[in-house]
């Protein structure tokens, strides 16, 4: 999971989520962790799938100035390094972040959080 914003806040009442269109599909796992993520944070999540991976972040990078999306889901690692020369990400440290191994952990600056 990536994140454009503070927005992530519980409680917020909607989202907007861009992700990866396979992520999305019935067939994908998207629309069964958001339902969950809904329930749990009790806000309601828009889903904007624009294509592959790439597609997501050149979107991402057009809309730097003024975002639209307030997370972003399934950039690649091989794309991380252009999304970090463009400076789109807002640091957000998860307080679950100690569960995740150390290993994919991969940004000291917290600019990106491993799914």
């Amino acid at each position: 999971m990536v994140l454009m914003s503070p927005a992530l806040l519980w409680g917020q009442a909607d989202l907007t989520l861009y992700t990866y269109d396979s992520f999305n599909n019935e067939w994908g796992p998207g629309p069964v962790v958001f339902k969950r993520f809904e329930e749990e944070c009790k806000c309601k999540i828009k889903v904007v799938a624009p294509g592959d991976s790439g597609s997501m972040l050149n979107r991402a990078i057009l809309e730097k100035n003024n975002p639209r999306a307030d997370l972003v889901l399934g950039i690649n690692n091989s794309e991380l390094d252009k999304s970090f020369q463009y400076g789109i990400w807002e640091p957000y440290r998860s307080p679950k972040m100690d569960r995740v191994l150390k290993m994919l952990q991969i940004d000291p600056e917290h600019r990106v959080t491993p799914f």
